[in-house]
């Protein structure tokens, strides 16, 4: 590994921009992309849009300036572990691959609320890059921000489509491993780039391909605005036809091989004319070797938001019923959890691990609906999940608490312990 890749792997902690930019100098040069923005026209009091030039970094000069000047270089025989995994086990988008040996790279994008100097809290989008072999120290120093605009200046989906257009032009053209010879609607380069036009990007002339397309599922909504199809209506998947009411063989939660939507997923036809809508529909899928499986789920919110809630309430749930902490007739359930609590910061100081984790409160994990849900952060929410697989194990080699419910212990104890690996693999 060349020194200076080894530097920027080792980068953690605060002042990341900072420690960057002194290892590696300038950085790549900054584009300009112009794109319909929303203002309110004070004149009239109407809502308008007006084209502006907003910066703007293509991800083919990303590449060129990571693997040439920052000396970043991925192992081959990793990339081709990759794509062999993925065509074994069924990926679309990889076995239809030409060539193992390209990089794979990933793009997602999100908001964020973000307060400014003056107090005023607006809503950020961004949109980023990472090479998805690649992993440094710290993961933030992975990602790379490639266009940023206030939520509140985009013209309807025509803003982030312009800037879609634009980045699939340049994604294609890691496909391609050369500069582009033309712009991203065909115009005449800038002087610099058309010094480069038909260049390899890479000095050993190294070929890219997008494998991921990212975000939550009211970010990818933003984007490919899929029709009729909603994580709370019938039609709950953008991959396949699985419902959420109607026959049994529909339905999402009958995971029997005999469904109509097991092992039944979307090609591109049919995604495009079941989801996509007849306008506007997102340039993403114009890049090379596209296939609707390269949209992945959100797995923050599948797992740390959603499966992680019901495993962790569920746990909790039996240690605190089974007396783990004290008797449930002796003691009020607050306090109960307030001793759960204690136990859950000693584990962390124990194990070294930093959670910003505040106190348990009942609210926390019984609803008012009558679900038992531990709703917590993401990451405090993984943590949780480690502390409540051993305590849940504890409990059921136990036969004081085991003894309270002997069929759930065992299921849920090997449930635990397996998620707990599942989620260290993920991670």
């Amino acid at each position: 590994m060349h020194p200076v890749s080894r530097r920027l792997g080792k980068l953690s902690g605060k002042n990341n921009s900072r420690d960057w930019w002194r290892v590696l100098g300038d950085g790549p040069e900054i584009q300009t992309i112009r794109v319909p923005v929303k203002f309110k026209d004070l004149s009239d009091g109407e809502f308008k849009h007006r084209l502006e030039d907003r910066p703007i970094l293509d991800p083919h000069l990303v590449i060129e300036y990571l693997f040439n000047k920052a000396k970043v270089a991925i192992p081959r025989e990793e990339v081709r572990r990759y794509w062999n995994h993925h065509s074994h086990f069924g990926e679309k988008w990889a076995q239809s691959c030409d060539n193992f040996d390209r990089i794979p790279l990933g793009i997602f994008g999100d908001n964020a609320r973000v307060t400014t100097q003056y107090g005023k809290v607006v809503q950020l989008i961004g949109i980023f890059m990472n090479l998805v072999l690649w992993r440094p120290g710290s993961v933030r120093l992975s990602r790379f921000l490639l266009f940023s605009i206030g939520d509140h200046e985009l013209w309807g989906y025509h803003t982030l489509q312009t800037v879609y257009r634009r980045l699939t032009w340049s994604l294609n053209a890691l496909w391609e491993g050369r500069h582009p010879e033309a712009g991203a609607w065909g115009d005449p380069l800038g002087p610099n780039l058309q010094k480069k036009a038909g260049k390899w990007i890479t000095h050993d002339a190294l070929l890219f391909a997008t494998t991921e397309v990212r975000g939550d599922w009211s970010w990818l909504k933003k984007i490919f605005r899929f029709e009729r199809t909603s994580w709370t209506g019938i039609q709950v998947c953008h991959h396949c036809r699985a419902l959420s009411s109607g026959e049994w063989k529909d339905l999402y939660w009958n995971l029997e091989p005999s469904s109509n939507w097991y092992d039944n997923m979307f090609d591109l036809d049919d995604w495009c004319e079941e989801r996509l809508p007849a306008q506007g529909i997102c340039p993403l899928i114009s890049l090379r070797n596209f296939h609707p499986t390269v949209i992945r789920w959100c797995l923050m919110h599948v797992f740390h938001l959603g499966l992680l809630y019901d495993a962790n309430g569920s746990s909790l749930n039996l240690l605190l019923s089974c007396g783990f902490w004290g008797g449930p007739a002796e003691y009020s359930r607050s306090l109960l959890l307030a001793r759960a609590y204690q136990d859950f910061k000693q584990w962390c100081r124990v194990n070294r691990i930093q959670c910003s984790q505040p106190e348990f409160k009942e609210s926390m994990i019984y609803k008012k609906n009558g679900d038992v849900l531990l709703t917590l952060k993401a990451f405090n929410g993984r943590c949780v999940m480690e502390w409540l697989s051993e305590r849940v194990y504890e409990a059921h080699q136990n036969p004081q608490y085991s003894a309270f419910d002997p069929a759930r212990f065992c299921v849920i104890a090997g449930t635990m312990i397996l998620s707990s690996i599942v989620f260290g693999n993920a991670d």
